[in-house]
């Protein structure tokens, strides 16, 4: 018998990972948005399902009021209004299922809506944010739109970007994290999802969404860390 306690080694935490899972649009007028058995990933028994959406409208889009999942209340992570719509984050805990119903309420009628679907794990079912920032850009237009923003994150952490661009092009890149998914409900308005897991910590990582040409753009984005 060994006459030395025995430790047990600590063990790291999971990272913290998200996933892009859908990118859908709604170009009807109206103060509520149905979207019906929507993809939502891999059932999972800490998942988190994170939204980032934008709707239309001068000078600052229309305030949502409210978000469900199956029925459920998703809490905002945060918003921003830029020159040519709102752009807003929400989360729930949603362990269940590869589908479901997202029910959106706006303060007036609006369109086009658009949304960006993430399946984030490794935060122990936590909707917490490390960091959020947003950025709102000017109504000028043509060349070099940039929608820029530092955000800090944590150590085995992930980042959920959106960024949203009226009119003229789609060219350019994302720098700090990766293309996920692009919307275009109108011919001329392009909102895309990037994110990016990460193993070491940044602090001030610049995320850049470099627009060939365009106006009006905007940009919201959160660090989540893991459990």
């Amino acid at each position: 018998m060994s006459l030395f306690p025995i430790f047990a080694p600590a063990t790291a935490a999971g990272p913290a990972i998200a996933t892009h899972v859908a990118g859908v649009s709604n170009t009807s007028a109206a103060s509520t948005w149905t979207q019906s058995d929507e993809d939502i990933g891999t059932a999972s028994s800490d998942r988190v399902i994170v939204i980032a959406t934008h709707n239309d409208g001068y000078p600052a889009g229309t305030d949502i009021t409210g978000v469900t999942i199956g029925g459920s209340a998703m809490t905002q992570l945060g918003e921003v209004g830029i020159v040519e719509g709102r752009l807003e984050m929400w989360a729930l805990a949603y362990p269940s299922g590869t589908t479901a119903t997202f029910v959106t309420t706006y303060a007036a009628s609006t369109n086009p809506r658009a949304m960006h679907i993430f399946s984030l794990t490794g935060t122990g079912g936590a909707t917490t944010v490390s960091e959020l920032a947003t950025h709102a850009g000017p109504n000028a237009g043509n060349s070099n739109q940039i929608s820029s923003l530092n955000l800090d994150v944590p150590e085995n952490g992930t980042v959920i970007a959106a960024s949203f661009n009226q009119a003229y092009s789609n060219g350019g890149a994302w720098t700090g994290v990766d293309f996920d998914n692009r919307i275009n409900a109108t011919g001329n308005q392009f909102f895309e999802a990037a994110s990016k897991d990460f193993t070491a910590a940044s602090e001030g990582l610049l995320i850049k969404r470099d627009w060939t040409t365009g106006q009006r753009v905007g940009m919201i984005a959160a660090s989540f860390g893991p459990a």
